[in-house]
């Protein structure tokens, strides 16, 4: 029980804190390997953070604000697999300052690092430019379209 209390009070002081007992009891699970069940976290976060249990059921907890800093600086790439099944395999990517939409492709697989490294280079010869920060997750498709923003963010800065 020591263990789990560490754990809580570890996540409670980083990003845990704007989670429930259910988020919480998933990260004690998944990156503290503990064994233990929702219920027992849903009281021992009564119990240590009875404010923060207070702010998070009447929905009052603040949430981070997200500012990029300015146009084509972060760009965020995602796939989205929820149609694969019926043969549409989606591709997109956003400006986060702007929150434009810069492409949304659809295909036979969103999975080929090939393809969607070439939906990026589309674009970027479309508008002659490459964003400061690429922001995606560590899927494989995202492998060559991360070398390429490597290679034009090198150039860029040796100018």
């Amino acid at each position: 029980m020591e263990d789990v209390l560490k754990a809580v009070e570890t996540e409670l002081n980083g990003s845990g804190s704007i989670v429930g007992y259910r988020g919480m009891w998933q990260r004690l699970v998944n990156d503290h390997n503990l064994v233990i069940d929702k219920e027992t976290v849903r009281h021992i976060l009564e119990i240590v953070d009875p404010e923060g249990v207070e702010l998070r059921s009447r929905h009052r907890l603040r949430q981070r604000q997200y500012r990029g800093k300015g146009p084509n600086y972060i760009w965020h790439v995602d796939g989205y697999d929820k149609l694969k099944p019926f043969g549409f395999c989606v591709h997109g990517c956003i400006d986060g300052y702007s929150r434009r939409i810069l492409w949304v492709e659809v295909g036979t697989t969103n999975n080929d690092p090939a393809v969607t490294a070439k939906y990026f280079l589309e674009y970027i010869r479309s508008i002659g430019g490459v964003p400061c920060i690429m922001h995606a997750d560590n899927g494989t498709e995202n492998v060559t379209m991360a070398a390429i923003q490597r290679f034009f963010r090198r150039e860029a800065l040796k100018k």
